[in-house]
């Protein structure tokens, strides 16, 4: 049986959490993006949720990251500063794929700000 775990991402896990981005950036069309972001923007993007006191989980299988999830303000315009969007992006083919988007969904906690809607 694997060993499963949701955690709070590091500045360490970057590379991972960067890795999965850039395959489904190459592979998929949900990113919205054409060329995969290097590891110094994935670090800033990072940076900025955990600043705005944003959630940013990652999932780990067997010590590996398997997938992340953060959430992040839907619009700057202030009639939106309730609403947030939400991402969970897992490894490609990866029999965790269903594990940390279900796991993540449900582990993903909203921002301090009361009244945050998804």
């Amino acid at each position: 049986m694997s060993d499963a775990t949701i955690r709070p991402a590091e500045r360490g896990d970057i590379a991972a959490v960067g890795g999965i981005y850039a395959e489904a950036v190459k592979n998929g069309t949900a990113t919205f993006e054409t060329h995969p972001p290097d590891e110094a923007e994935m670090a800033r993007r990072l940076h900025a949720l955990l600043k705005g006191n944003y959630p940013y989980l990652v999932g780990e299988l067997d010590g590996v990251v398997a997938g992340y999830a953060y959430a992040g303000p839907f619009h700057a315009r202030p009639a939106y500063r309730w609403t947030v969007e939400d991402s969970i992006i897992s490894r490609r083919h990866s029999s965790a794929a269903a594990w940390v988007g279900s796991c993540s969904r449900a582990s993903l906690p909203m921002p301090s700000c009361a009244g945050s809607v998804r």
